[in-house]
């Protein structure tokens, strides 16, 4: 049925009814994640287990973000309940439904996520992003807080190679 035809509602049976649901600001946010290719570069480095779940550790991680965008200081196990009111397929992937998208397919993508390495990860994807967005850098900052001199100050002397003057 296309969009310019009628429908009598009375005719149609309670499952032919459209239904619609709640985009809000998910699209931008699931759009950016597709444009910035974060979910399949957090696949490409984890291994996969399609026997314990139905969607990939990216699209996990997908899920979780646009839940903390819509559904904030809820459990993880009432996260199937927030994508019942949007778009799934539409949002994560398609073929994906809400009940994919429960406590133990999350928590076993945090898992994955927190063995392969947060920090290495971390690294990772942003880069990717910046590269997608043709975004470089012409300096880097370092933290000099970090650093520490214990003992006395010995500025007669030069310092050897490599060593930092105070």
């Amino acid at each position: 049925m296309s969009q310019s035809e009628y429908v009598d509602v009375t005719e149609l049976d309670e499952e032919e009814f459209p239904k619609s649901k709640v985009l809000d600001h998910l699209g931008l946010v699931a759009g950016m994640f597709e444009e910035l290719e974060i979910g399949d570069r957090i696949d490409e480095h984890i291994a996969q287990d399609f026997d314990e779940r139905e969607v990939s550790v990216g699209q996990a991680v997908k899920a979780l973000v646009l839940n903390g965008f819509g559904f904030v200081q809820q459990r993880l196990y009432l996260t199937p309940k927030f994508f019942e009111r949007v778009p799934t397929e539409r949002l994560i992937g398609e073929g994906v439904r809400p009940e994919h998208l429960n406590e133990g397919v999350l928590g076993r993508a945090l898992d994955d996520l927190f063995e392969y390495g947060v920090t290495e990860l971390f690294r990772e994807v942003p880069a990717h992003a910046a590269g997608k967005l043709g975004l470089g850098s012409r300096f880097a900052h370092l933290d000099a807080t970090s650093f520490s001199f214990h003992g006395e100050y010995d500025s007669e002397e030069e310092p050897e190679d490599g060593v930092i003057r105070v």
